[in-house]
């Protein structure tokens, strides 16, 4: 019987041995659609939805709504982290495939004036969730997570009619008529991720 974490690794895992099966193909377009696609099917997320786009192909995805649950889940994992590594609990969504085809992830959801953050490297968690300060990328969203694609299956230059396809084949696929995404570009300044491993 694998433990809580094992068992997410194994799905970070499988993203990784077979990209095609949960991308479609594994241009950076592929990537975007998936991770706009999480928003579209987070239940409570409030639209707009926010994707920024930074220097050295760093991307964050943002929304606001309901804090994100990060208590312990049935097996003892933590539930914040299982957004990101398993899929179906304790949200329907699409997150653990953006997590398991970037080389960093972190993430951030907002509970009052206190955040909980954790932070990933191919797909496996090395910052467990903890309390802290509100990170500078809040203010594009109460809840989200910044990432950088994982280059070594991650193809393809992103260009503005690619990103243009992925927010209209991600709004299609959650039901919406025109997609409510407020594209953000700050791609002329480093991105200032949201955990410091300094």
């Amino acid at each position: 019987m694998k433990t809580g974490h094992e068992r997410e690794y194994l799905a970070a895992d499988l993203v990784r041995r077979r990209p095609e099966m949960y991308l479609g193909r594994t241009g950076i377009e592929d990537l975007l659609r998936a991770a706009l696609d999480t928003l579209f099917r987070w239940p409570e997320a409030v639209k707009p939805l926010r994707l920024v786009l930074w220097a050295g192909d760093v991307y964050t995805v943002a929304f606001d709504g309901p804090p994100l649950p990060v208590g312990p889940y049935e097996d003892g994992a933590c539930m914040f982290e299982r957004c990101f590594t398993m899929m179906g609990a304790p949200v329907p969504c699409h997150a653990f495939v953006v997590n398991g085809a970037s080389a960093r992830l972190d993430a951030w959801t907002l509970h009052g004036s206190t955040a909980y953050l954790c932070g990933f490297e191919r797909g496996h968690r090395v910052v467990p969730t903890r309390s802290a300060a509100p990170p500078a990328h809040a203010s594009f969203g109460a809840n989200g997570f910044t990432f950088r694609p994982d280059r070594s299956f991650i193809t393809g230059d992103l260009s503005l009619e690619a990103l243009a396809r992925a927010r209209d084949e991600a709004a299609a696929r959650g039901g919406e008529v025109q997609a409510p995404v407020e594209i953000v570009n700050r791609m002329t300044e480093p991105c200032r991720w949201p955990i410091d491993v300094a």
